[in-house]
């Protein structure tokens, strides 16, 4: 049983191996490069003084709790 166990184990290194080698020819290909540009679009900054306001109030109730 241990002598076929080993067989099997071989057998599956070998096709293993096989399977993830290199090609003996070799091919010359090309890889076009792509690059993207992803637009940010601009803060508005009421939209910031709205987020500030909404933290400090929250921050505010947060301190009150605690106390």
């Amino acid at each position: 049983m241990k002598k076929l166990l080993t067989l099997l184990l071989a057998v599956g290194f070998v096709f293993g191996m096989v399977s993830c080698g290199g090609s003996a020819t070799t091919e010359e290909t090309t890889t076009e490069e792509t690059t993207t540009v992803e637009e940010v679009a601009p803060v508005e900054e009421e939209a910031v003084e709205a987020d500030t306001t909404a933290m400090d109030e929250a921050t505010e109730e947060v301190e009150e709790a605690a106390e």
